[in-house]
């Protein structure tokens, strides 16, 4: 075996022809697709090129694929997190709540910032090329409103990680760092006044639970070291002077201490790092939970940066990135970036590809059932066309809704109001949502799968979601409609008890009334009857391997066309009927293993 770096290829020549060589190429993007990797497949014509990368599935990174072929193994950001390997990262969008103005940026920006991490030279070209942009990402009351967020953010968290403060440059870098400095004393401050004031009162008057609370604020803000971290660079020194700024004192640091290992450490205080570029890829310190981001970033680069705040460390349940820059649509999934590794509208395609599978979800394929038989290749009805699909709707449910959330609590229980009014108050505002998210999404998969007409539930709350990322709601706005929406989940837990149906006759019910004609109350309770009698009927046909036997699911599916051809009201059309029969055998399927063993029965 023989290591090379691509640059070494910089002549078309023929090298070895021979078969049995084999090219291992690591982070195969970008050098892999010019001419240095053309020069190297001359060099090696009849070679086995097999690549690893972290970025095939993002926009740009596309061409991986092309040049290696397809994908013999992909291990991605879910199966991590199961594996224990990584922990899931959130994002938190704050640039709505804090009304930050960003500039829209094209793609010869994005390369001019990624080159900007080269020199300064690089650096001035940046300022120069953004102009009117740069100065918007950069003017001092926007830093100084980023500045006391991270100090309030940072001080406010759940688990008290480390954390890196990611800006566009060296200079806005020294200059945040300074900010985030001054408000951080101002806090100390602060905080030692709100001490003495608590001390002043004695006995039942003195609330020691805030007491305590400010303690452990106060043994933060006063241990906590913070630090620079930027490439050298000539005529650093004269070129932050004419900004104002002081360099000197942070590269004697760099150069006389172990940053990185004191920040890798736990216990060292170093906690929290300003940085542009450096410590950006290839540096792993397992207690950084946080991200703050405001700079500019995509693909690879973006994907490098967010994984800091994802690897596994005692007490750290998941990571956290926090965007100033409001650049949600570059994220891999700013619903829950840590659990799968598509793009926002990837990941809305699969659940758009979930809803039309119709498995579980109940929408309505429209397909005219006269013209295969249940059996026939392609036919919903048909066992292997099922078994097939299935497969592929649990593998893109598994994608879009990863499961790495605590057990839904009983809705029933849960006063709203109180809870509302809590929220307002919470330290922790963002361990608040995503706990709340958590639990209504499980609650959601498990009110889906006893009934698929429920899907516009799961839809909203998606639509909330991207809202929030995209920027459309802030953060309280998004808690209040998470709460509306868990009071109607509540309501809808119960609707089988108002209509005088169990869970397993309503789904029948709303499968054959959402959509259906318009009934009157008469014709509504027939459907209840035929639904009633429908459920009966097929916990009597489904033997132990009914789904495998052609005769039984022909019995199956001919007890669902009678019992509705009986027991449906006229309102029903010979279209709307055959439709009907084709849903809910399809549900039968879904739901029903076989006599006594469906999803209602390992109800939780």
């Amino acid at each position: 075996m023989c290591s090379r770096l691509i640059h070494k290829f910089q002549t078309a020549e023929v090298l070895n022809e021979r078969k049995d060589i084999i090219v291992l190429t690591d982070e195969a993007h970008r050098s892999q697709y010019d001419t240095l990797a053309m020069n190297m497949r001359t060099a090696l014509p009849n070679a086995l090129f097999l690549a690893f990368t972290g970025t095939p599935l993002l926009a740009g990174e596309e061409r991986t694929r092309e040049v290696f072929g397809d994908y013999v193994s992909i291990y991605d950001y879910q199966q991590s997190a199961e594996d224990g390997a990584t922990v899931p990262l959130f994002y938190e969008n704050r640039t709505p709540e804090l009304k930050l103005e960003n500039p829209d940026l094209n793609e010869q920006i994005y390369d001019l910032i990624e080159a900007a991490e080269l020199d300064d030279a690089a650096e001035k070209k940046l300022e120069r090329e953004l102009g009117k942009q740069y100065h918007l990402i950069t003017r001092g009351d926007r830093l100084n409103t980023v500045a006391k967020d991270i100090v309030h953010h940072f001080l406010g968290r759940g688990f008290q990680g480390k954390a890196m403060v990611v800006s566009i440059d060296k200079a806005i870098a020294l200059k945040m760092y300074e900010k985030v400095a001054r408000y951080w004393q101002e806090d100390r401050e602060r905080t030692e006044r709100q001490i003495a004031e608590q001390r002043r009162f004695t006995g039942e008057d003195r609330d020691q639970g805030t007491l305590n609370e400010l303690m452990a604020r106060l043994e933060v803000l006063t241990t906590t070291d913070m630090a620079v971290i930027v490439s050298g660079a000539q005529n650093e020194v004269e070129e932050m002077k004419k900004q104002g700024l002081d360099i000197t004192r942070h590269r004697k640091r760099m150069v006389d201490e172990e940053m990185d290992e004191k920040f890798k450490d736990p216990k060292d205080p170093f906690r929290l790092v300003f940085v542009c570029a450096m410590w950006l890829t290839g540096f792993d310190a397992p207690s950084c939970s946080t991200i703050y981001l405001d700079k500019p970033m995509r693909n690879h680069t973006l994907m490098q940066t967010i994984a800091r705040a994802n690897r596994v460390f005692p007490g750290k349940h998941s990571g956290l990135i926090v965007d100033y820059a409001n650049y949600a649509q570059d994220l891999p999934c700013t619903r829950e970036i840590g659990g799968c590794v598509v793009q926002g509208n990837e990941a809305r395609q699969a659940r758009r590809a979930i809803r039309q599978s119709g498995i579980g979800l109940g929408h309505d394929r429209r397909r005219d059932p006269q013209q295969n038989g249940p059996d026939q290749p392609g036919h919903y009805g048909g066992a292997q066309w099922h078994q097939r699909t299935i497969g592929q709707v649990h593998r893109l449910r598994r994608l879009c809704y990863p499961r790495w959330q605590d057990p839904a609590d009983d809705l029933r229980k849960i006063d709203f109001e109180a809870l509302a009014e809590k929220f307002k108050k919470a330290p922790h505002k963002q361990t608040d949502v995503e706990r709340l998210k958590a639990a209504i999404r499980a609650r959601l998969e498990r009110l889906v799968q006893l009934n698929p007409t429920r899907a516009n539930y799961l839809e909203k709350f998606e639509e909330l979601i991207d809202s929030y990322n995209t920027g459309s709601r802030n953060i309280q706005q998004l808690y209040e409609e998470l709460l509306r929406m868990m009071k109607d989940m509540s309501a809808e837990e119960e609707r089988h008890v108002r209509e005088n149906l169990s869970e397993e006759e309503l789904t029948i019910f709303d499968l054959l009334t959402r959509p259906g004609p318009d009934l009157n109350k008469t014709e509504q309770e027939s459907v209840k009857k035929a639904a009633r009698d429908l459920l009966h009927k097929l916990k009597e046909l489904l033997t132990l391997d009914w789904k495998e036997r052609n005769d039984s699911r022909a019995k199956v599916k001919l007890a669902i066309e009678d019992l509705l051809d009986t027991g449906l009201p006229r309102a029903y059309t010979k279209d709307l009927y055959h439709q009907k029969c084709t849903r809910v055998f399809e549900h039968v399927f879904a739901a029903y293993a076989q006599r006594g063993v469906s999803i209602y029965s390992a109800r939780v």
